[in-house]
């Protein structure tokens, strides 16, 4: 047998894999990898470094039983970088961070993402496994880091944007000195998918993906192909008040303080690349700082007009979007593509403190009868449970989307779901300023809680409980018995007819989690 080949660095994307949902059962959620690991695993093949990237969703799918401290061991990899950076991937990253040092020792174990560049210094004071983590953006950070770890080289001072643990245990924090520049952004193509062990297998992953196969064919039905976010740029300048993404929040721990475009073209390229190289069809942008301003957004869309065949692509608008902007998504782009808004609750006072680029309801029906005009899908975002909100606002809010989706045939779907507390969020830093009361502070909460199988939301306000909050949760927006059973009885008559293979074994994936040995 062929031995596997050697990695300088393996980066590391592991969702949270167990969550149990009433419909689909067990399932991993949070399967997508995020964008900077493409421009990460870039920036290490361009400096010269053997790499690739591993997603565990992915393995586990293939084989229930792969052990990624076993491939680390494999490939013996001096460097392995995990990415941390949706919350809910806190205790299965950790865990499989722990795996991986128990089995290779001499491994250096470093993390990045956002959640553990907000909690960067209490990752390293309370898992003495993992020996440094990367705060803010990456990519020239790691490519230093493991120039130093491949010349055996202990004085990491100079590796920018890291908090490190050095040979007498002391956690220093080195300066943030790389915020990426518009030279920096171009020079990457975010399109590196073939980096990505199995990635034929990982394309084809939904956001949560049931472990069960019955399962897996009723949730694929329901949703449309898988979706790449695509970089457009970095930086935002708004503040909403559950975003962790805020502006405050991103210059504490990137060093950002404005932001950052990619060019047309270098934008234009990466979809053609993911298009035509990988039969990849479906995108996704979230990136719209200056919603008063989106006259670079309709030369990004006028640029994307000359690929062919259009591109679908989904965007989540941060305001409401100009008669511009409307007009060049129209004429460029797919006609399933998708303007994605958020008008989160229909009380405008309450929607004016909670958000960062107001609307007023008014405004927004005016954006929807142009889209409805011009014959472009739009999903709107509902909210519920925010500070000092009743259960008269959020009677009126699930009235107000029913009367949208009724009056608007553009309108394809509406979500309606309470927001989870994410660590850097305005209402995260100072909870008496908003009346809640946090259920989760520090990075052990967020490991802990996340190791548990059902969600939870991290906080209460002087009207909800979070126990009644998720009751609410159940009644306007999950689901209710007559679907649980009826999809239990599809799923039930799916297992008899159509798969004569055994399901995957949940006691595989409960069993081994991270590791097989």
């Amino acid at each position: 047998m062929k031995s596997p080949e050697h990695a300088d660095c393996i980066l590391i994307h592991v969702p949270k894999l167990l969550e149990h949902d009433l419909l689909l059962g067990w399932n991993s959620k949070v399967n997508f990898i995020a964008m900077g690991m493409y421009s990460l695993v870039e920036e290490l093949t361009n400096s010269g470094f053997s790499s690739h990237i591993v997603n565990l969703a992915t393995e586990k799918t293939i084989n229930p039983l792969f052990s990624i401290a076993k491939h680390v061991k494999d490939f013996k990899t001096p460097v392995a970088a995990f990415s941390l950076h949706w919350h809910p991937q806190t205790y299965d990253s950790i865990e499989a961070a722990r795996q991986v040092k128990k089995d290779n020792p001499d491994v250096f174990i470093v993390f990045g993402g956002y959640t553990s560049s907000y909690f960067a210094k209490d990752i390293l004071e309370n898992y003495p496994f993992i020996d440094a983590v990367i705060r803010g953006e990456g990519e020239k950070p790691l490519s230093e880091l493991v120039k130093k770890i491949l010349a055996k080289d202990s004085d990491l001072s100079e590796v920018p944007n890291l908090v490190w643990r050095n040979k007498e245990g002391i956690i220093t924090e080195n300066p943030i000195t790389f915020i990426a520049n518009e030279e920096d952004i171009n020079s990457w193509n975010f399109s590196a998918i073939d980096k990505v062990k199995n990635y034929p297998t990982y394309v084809n992953l939904q956001w949560m993906l049931p472990w069960e196969k019955a399962a897996r064919v009723l949730f694929n039905r329901q949703l449309t192909p898988t979706i790449f976010g695509i970089c457009f740029g970095r930086g935002c300048p708004g503040t909403c008040t559950w975003c962790g993404g805020s502006y405050n929040t991103i210059k504490n721990i990137t060093g950002r303080c404005s932001t950052v475009w990619r060019s047309p073209e270098k934008i234009r390229e990466t979809l053609e690349t993911i298009l035509h190289k990988f039969g990849i069809n479906n995108f996704y942008v979230c990136f719209d700082p200056s919603p008063e301003n989106q006259t670079y957004l309709e030369s990004i869309f006028e640029e994307l007009g000359k690929i062919t065949p259009k591109i679908k692509l989904d965007f989540e608008c941060f305001g409401l979007p100009t008669k511009g902007f409307i007009e060049a998504f129209r004429k460029n782009l797919h006609p399933e593509s998708l303007i994605l808004l958020s008008p989160e609750i229909a009380n405008e006072e309450l929607r004016k403190k909670h958000r960062a680029f107001y609307f007023s309801n008014a405004q927004m029906e005016e954006i929807l009868d142009i889209l409805e005009e011009k014959n472009i899908k739009t999903q709107l975002y509902f909210t519920f449970g925010l500070p000092d909100e009743t259960i008269k606002d959020i009677k009126s809010t699930y009235k107000y989307q029913k009367y949208l989706k009724k009056k608007y045939k553009c309108i394809t779907k509406n979500f309606f779901f309470p927001v989870e507390m994410e660590p850097g969020a305005p209402w995260f830093e100072n909870p008496d300023k908003f009346g809640i009361k946090l259920k989760r502070k520090t990075i052990t909460d967020f490991h802990q809680v996340h190791s548990k199988k059902t969600m939870s939301l991290g906080y209460e306000t002087k009207y909800f409980s979070e126990k009644k909050i998720l009751k609410i949760r159940q009644k306007y927006f999950s689901y209710s018995i007559k679907q649980i059973l009826f999809f239990k009885l599809i799923r039930f008559i799916l297992r008899l007819t159509m798969f004569k293979q055994k399901d995957i074994d949940l006691k595989q994936i409960r069993n081994h989690r991270i590791n097989v040995n």
